[in-house]
């Protein structure tokens, strides 16, 4: 039976337990490599181009990895690598695309050289911002 237990929380992500009966006991919590995958909060198409953005996640050792193709349900690799992000980045504007195409994302978390899991598929299709009529300015005439 363990009585008094102090929890102490250091920046360095350190955790020291202290107890009464048991001593010290210290806690160095490790990333998961399969810690939690990006929620990609949403996709916007405008013409020939599609952003992806991320809430804020992790610190300096910290990026995001973003993998496209054209293939539904396709298996990210370094065939399909398309770029990492660093922190604080939160967003990635990809350009050029084929507006008759349909592309789809995943995206992972990798911290200190560990790779977490995958976001869900993300399928979007680039539009076509339509012309619009010039507007013409036409000085009232009185009569």
């Amino acid at each position: 039976m363990v009585l008094g237990v102090i929890i102490h929380f250091y920046p360095s992500k350190n955790i020291i337990l202290t107890s009464i009966d048991e001593g010290l006991f210290v806690v160095n919590p490790k990333w998961n490599s399969q810690g939690q995958a990006p929620s990609v909060t949403y996709a916007v198409p405008t013409e020939g181009s599609v952003t992806l953005s991320w809430e804020l996640i992790g610190d300096s050792t910290t990026k995001v990895n973003i993998y496209r193709s054209v293939e539904e349900g396709f298996t990210p690799g370094s065939s399909n690598f398309l770029i990492s992000v660093n922190y604080p980045g939160i967003e990635y504007s990809d350009s050029d695309l084929d507006v008759n195409t349909f592309y789809y994302y995943k995206l992972t978390v990798e911290k200190n050289g560990e790779r977490g899991l995958f976001s869900n598929e993300i399928q979007v299709k680039p539009v076509i911002v339509p012309n619009q009529a010039p507007t013409i300015d036409v000085p009232e005439i009185n009569v």
